[in-house]
């Protein structure tokens, strides 16, 4: 029968016969385009699920972010603004906050400094403040001469503990500071290597040549070093590269190479005497303001008092 209509297999609707072949290819082209429009669905909703999860993951940082709140301190007006963890009684353990008020607090002009051990602190800053050593580095002497006029040689300071070896070499280092035209390198033989050395060198080699600057190397415990080690330090000694300053305990004679020896001057430091010890603890005592108190009278003795003691 002509009229007869004719099921789609794929879209299960009634075709006329002469039409079903073009039909049946329409569908397929449709059936065809089907999945890659949801393949195109799918890889959108996966966009819209990174996305979502973005913005999640925002609000919950934005929720920890916020736990960073500023809290009135009881008695005061003071906002401190904590980065903190919750101990176990529910109470925030702060550790770290900065302090906002309207009354600044301002510590001492050298606060940094307090850090350091007194005997940092009051380290002599010019070859005056030295004391005890006048035979070394007294008036119109040799060395002191030569390190006024900024042609220090290689030394080795031999003293025992405690009698201003280093103190001398800081002293140096202020005098390179202030002039500019020389650079100045501290290592310890306790943890320095030859590697250590080598770098300083090598440092030493490019200052030379582009600025025209000397390196002065002070290595503290120099008898530390082993025999190679110390034959590093000799080629560079003799071409200028590097001036060095060692200081020891022990007898550089026994305990420093000849030939290294050779070509620095040995500096040998006295024990400070008793006068010599009391007139640092007097300049310390003028240097932080503090005052002497006699035990036996209870009786300040000085002109020197700190602020604070002053008030009471």
């Amino acid at each position: 029968m002509a009229g007869a209509g004719t099921l789609c297999p794929v879209c299960s609707t009634c075709i006329h016969s002469s039409d079903i072949n073009a039909h049946l290819d329409r569908c397929l082209l449709r059936a065809d385009a089907r999945p890659k429009k949801a393949r195109l669905d799918k890889s959108a909703c996966i966009d819209n699920t990174k996305k979502a999860g973005i913005s999640r993951d925002r609000t919950l940082l934005s929720m920890f972010q916020s736990t960073k709140e500023h809290s009135q301190v009881p008695g005061g007006e003071e906002n401190v603004d904590t980065d903190g963890v919750l101990s176990p009684n529910g109470s925030t353990l702060v550790t770290s906050a900065s302090v906002n008020s309207n009354v600044s607090v301002s510590g001492p002009k050298n606060a940094r400094m307090d850090f350091k051990p007194l005997a940092e602190r009051l380290r002599p800053e010019t070859l005056d403040d030295v004391i005890g050593q006048d035979k070394a580095f007294g008036a119109n002497t040799l060395l002191r001469t030569l390190i006024e006029g900024n042609e220090i040689p290689s030394i080795v300071f031999w003293g025992p503990p405690g009698c201003g070896k280093t103190s001398l070499a800081h002293v140096i280092a202020n005098l390179c500071r202030r002039r500019g035209n020389t650079r100045f390198v501290t290592h310890s033989a306790t943890s320095a290597t030859t590697a250590n050395i080598r770098e300083v060198i090598r440092q030493a080699q490019n200052e030379q040549r582009l600025c025209q600057r000397k390196t002065i190397l002070f290595i503290d415990e120099i008898h530390r070093f082993n025999k190679s080690q110390q034959d590093t330090f000799l080629p560079h000694i003799e071409n200028g590269t590097i001036t060095l300053i060692g200081a020891t305990t022990e007898n550089p004679s026994f305990e420093i190479n000849g030939a290294l020896l050779s070509r620095c001057r040995v500096v040998v430091l006295d024990k400070l005497s008793v006068e010599a010890v009391e007139k640092i603890l007097h300049r310390a005592v003028h240097s932080l303001g503090a005052s002497i108190v006699n035990s036996a009278t209870d009786e300040i003795e000085g002109e020197f008092m700190h602020p604070e003691a002053a008030g009471k």
